[in-house]
């Protein structure tokens, strides 16, 4: 085996591996990117409850200072429990759902990254991505010749 067939086999190897190392980068970058949507909705719709929830609850303190005041300091005096707002049931829900939200963001967040690093590892081996339809490869093309230039 002379050194310019043994050059002409490292080149078309390293072309290869050149060739899949980047669809192994782009299909990483796409994962980090699916990534990152899943988790800004997640967090998009955590602050949407939380936001929803704090004007209900200012609502509700608005409501029962404003029947403190019409009633008299007495009366508060008197029953000061029928003056708190009824502010459990919507505490309570918007511990459930913020959990929901969170919960299903990790499950999401954790099928988008196991698909990605599937889909890097198929990349590298130089298959198919996860989950996609095999398609017959293109061969690559033979080695040229080394010319003059390239053996100096």
């Amino acid at each position: 085996m002379s050194v310019v067939t043994m050059a002409a086999d490292l080149k078309a190897g390293t072309l290869g591996l050149a060739s899949r190392s980047g669809q192994a980068l782009d299909a990483g970058l796409m994962a980090l990117v699916a990534a990152n949507i899943a988790v800004a909705d997640g967090v998009h719709a955590l602050l949407r409850t939380q936001l929803t929830t704090g004007k209900a609850l200012a609502a509700q303190v608005q409501a029962s200072i404003d029947k403190a005041r019409t009633d008299g300091f007495q009366a508060v005096a008197a029953a000061p429990g029928d003056y708190l707002p009824a502010s459990r049931k919507t505490l309570i829900g918007a511990c459930n759902t913020s959990i929901q939200i969170v919960a299903g963001t990790s499950e999401h967040l954790a099928r988008t990254l196991q698909s990605g690093l599937d889909t890097v590892a198929s990349r590298i081996r130089g298959g198919p991505a996860a989950g996609a339809r095999t398609k017959p490869r293109k061969a690559l093309p033979p080695p040229r010749a080394p010319t003059q230039r390239a053996m100096v």
